[in-house]
């Protein structure tokens, strides 16, 4: 089977964020070395300019601006003088040589008169327009207020022609792989989702056995030259939360594939422990499937179309209690789910594969 997808190109240029001044809002922060703030979620691979609706240029000490992760790590900075009152003034940015900005993740962008202290006179809308973050003039945070500021940034421009499929495990058959490699490449296809089914790389409890994902892994990655996204899935028996052996029947056009048994569709057992408990069983599979894998894939999903219930996240009947709220019970388990293969990933990452990340399944 071969599942295309093609990912448009993107325009050079994106507005990370662009909130523009509102009435009459206006604000000056006295200590102007302690600063202004406005959180924003990153949507650009890098950052090419502030500017910043300047409110009273006070002496015309010059703004410096630093945008910084959550840990202060700053990925750009820059600095420039206002020239009047009452106008845009645009800051280029220089990034930072090691710390490059990751999209999804959290920033501050904080603006400072560190010579001599003069005050920041600033502009903001207070009808809370951005919904990923606010403003903080120094240390009080202004929830519903946003900070009248552009930033301007650059996605990696993406192939048009840039193909990608789901190579599953019925593609075994030499012969048809040949197939799929002629096809695969006349297509153009340069990425595959591989599901790293944790039932058959565990099987039995403590006993891992990569040879089939090995092989598979060689076929896409080395002969087929395919980026890999890795998904981390699914729960062998022994891990299950489900004790009642349901079989969901397949469908008609796959019938022998698609059957399943409820037991390993559902959340693992132990998802509540420390991400280091042994007895976490979620986070050793994945901890050993990233320290297998992590030089030849780069990006990871957590599950598959964990918004089915009825098919590929089943409800529990064992381990977890599971209230009136079913939806939001199993919404729950999912984060969680989520947040342990995130942790695993962090700790995992080396120097080779910093850009891991996990995807939770959009389903």
């Amino acid at each position: 089977m071969l599942v295309v997808l093609a990912v448009t190109a993107a325009l050079p240029y994106c507005r990370v964020y662009d909130v523009e001044p509102f009435r009459n809002c206006v604000g000056t922060q006295i200590q102007g070395d302690v600063g202004i703030h406005q959180t924003l979620r990153m949507t650009a691979d890098s950052l090419v300019k502030v500017s910043i609706f300047v409110g009273e240029m006070g002496n015309g000490e010059a703004y410096d601006v630093q945008i910084e992760d959550e840990d202060e790590n700053a990925v750009a900075s820059g600095g420039a003088a206002p020239t009047r009152s009452w106008y845009w003034m645009d800051i280029p940015l220089d990034p930072d040589e090691f710390n490059k900005p990751v999209r999804g993740k959290l920033y501050k962008v904080v603006f400072t008169r560190p010579t001599t202290g003069e005050p920041i006179s600033f502009a903001y809308d207070s009808t809370d327009p951005y919904i990923y973050g606010s403003m903080s003039v120094g240390q009080d945070n202004e929830p519903l207020k946003d900070l009248a500021l552009r930033v301007t940034g650059v996605m990696r421009p993406k192939d048009s022609s840039y193909w990608a499929f789901n190579f599953g495990p019925w593609e075994a058959n030499p012969a048809l792989r040949e197939v799929i490699a002629a096809r695969a490449e006349y297509a153009g296809v340069r990425a595959d989702r591989m599901g790293l089914d944790w039932e058959r790389i565990e099987a039995t409890q403590g006993t891992f056995d990569f040879s089939s994902m090995d092989a598979e892994l060689a076929y896409a990655h080395g002969q087929l030259s395919c980026d890999i996204l890795g998904l981390l899935l699914y729960c062998p028996k022994w891990a299950s939360s489900r004790v009642d052996l349901t079989w969901v029947p397949g469908d008609t056009w796959a019938e022998g594939y698609w059957r399943f048994d409820t037991c390993t569709r559902c959340p693992p057992r132990n998802l509540f422990l420390g991400v280091w408990d042994d007895s976490n069983h979620w986070a050793r599979y994945v901890q050993a499937v990233v320290q297998r894998y992590n030089s030849m894939i780069d990006l990871w999903e957590a599950w598959n179309e964990g918004n089915l219930t009825s098919k590929y996240w089943q409800t529990p009947d064992s381990f977890y209690t599971i209230g009136g709220d079913t939806a939001r019970s199993m919404c729950r388990l999912y984060v969680r789910l989520c947040a342990v293969a995130d942790s695993v990933l962090d700790s995992v990452e080396t120097e080779e594969a910093a850009d891991i990340r996990y995807l939770p399944t959009a389903g």
